[in-house]
């Protein structure tokens, strides 16, 4: 497990125990039989809450490292790419391959930004390596197949609770939120799970999808953004409500209390009739899930990108049959 993971993994502890004396402390308000103080309750939240600002600060200082060693690589692409015209390109050219390629479009940037640099050491590509770096350009435009038009991910933030699903995972929701539109002119709306989004965008682009997203650099994506905090759900553009047939919600936290503000959120969205609800959340939420929403666990078990220490499960409001792995029964 790398350093980064354990992070996660112990900041997501820290938000569970944090999360559980918050509960606990509000039964205790309403039970005579009180398994500990407010005094206790609140000393405890305040080691939490020290804890998890320890973890921060490992991981800012992680991320330092990080930024040192991306430095530190652009360093040697420099000096390489230094190399590589020093000795000449003409005779390597049955050698070129993508990633020398990129070198060279990296130190052609560094370069056009030190052009006004009064320092004899910056690097200054020759003909020769123009002609390899616009060759490669000409290529990747033809056979880019439409990739320039994809809607991207931003990288994700784990402090603000955010995993991106795999590759699999992804395209397999997807592809049943786009089995439900079945081709007509339907609405789905993503309720913090961005991942989806972006697949729903580049695997059909006339869908039309709503994300709602507390990350406001999610804003690239214009109309199709609307900000969200889940602790207040129904702080909503009046447009919103009751407009779409398909909504797929993944709550950020594993709580009760956050599920709860999110079906609120579902309930404000959902249209009349005939609709269609996924919830992608962790296993310990299935009892909470069928008691609040009515949902079904199914098969298919979903996966992220980075691993996670909570068993994560895919619910329903309707049967599948076949698809995402069935009910299970």
């Amino acid at each position: 497990m790398s350093l980064k993971e354990e992070l996660q993994q112990r900041f997501s502890s820290l938000c569970d125990i944090q999360e559980e004396i918050t509960t606990s402390l509000k039964a205790n308000a309403e039970d005579y039989d009180f398994k500990f103080t407010s005094f206790q309750a609140a000393k405890f939240q305040g080691e939490v809450l020290n804890m998890k600002q320890e973890n921060n600060r490992v991981a800012d200082e992680l991320q330092r490292g990080l930024d040192l060693v991306t430095t530190l690589q652009l360093d040697v692409e420099k000096a390489l790419a230094k190399l590589n015209e020093q000795f000449g390109l003409s005779n390597s050219k049955r050698k070129k391959t993508p990633s020398f390629y990129l070198v060279l479009a990296q130190t052609a940037t560094l370069a056009s930004e030190m052009e006004d640099q009064p320092d004899d050491d910056a690097p200054v590509l020759s003909s020769h390596a123009l002609a390899a770096l616009n060759e490669f350009i000409a290529e990747q435009q033809t056979h880019s197949d439409g990739r320039d038009s994809e809607v991207a991910l931003v990288s994700e933030d784990w402090r603000l609770s955010q995993f991106w699903y795999s590759a699999e995972t992804a395209r397999t929701v997807a592809q049943e939120v786009l089995t439900l539109c079945d081709g007509a002119l339907s609405r789905v709306a993503c309720i913090a799970c961005p991942t989806l989004y972006a697949y729903l965008k580049n695997m059909d682009p006339t869908v039309s999808a709503q994300l709602l997203e507390y990350d406001k650099r999610f804003e690239q994506y214009g109309s199709d953004f609307t900000f969200y905090d889940y602790n207040h759900p129904e702080e909503l553009p009046s447009e919103l409500k009751h407009s779409y047939k398909v909504v797929v919600a993944d709550p950020p936290y594993l709580s009760e209390e956050c599920l709860e503000k999110v079906a609120e959120t579902i309930s404000f969205l959902l249209q009349p009739g005939e609709s269609f609800l996924l919830l992608l959340t962790g296993e310990v939420q299935k009892e909470r899930a069928a008691e609040i929403l009515g949902l079904h666990p199914c098969g298919f078990r979903p996966q992220h990108t980075s691993k996670l220490g909570n068993e994560f499960r895919l619910f329903s409001n309707y049967d599948p049959g076949t698809r995402l792995g069935g009910w299970d029964k």
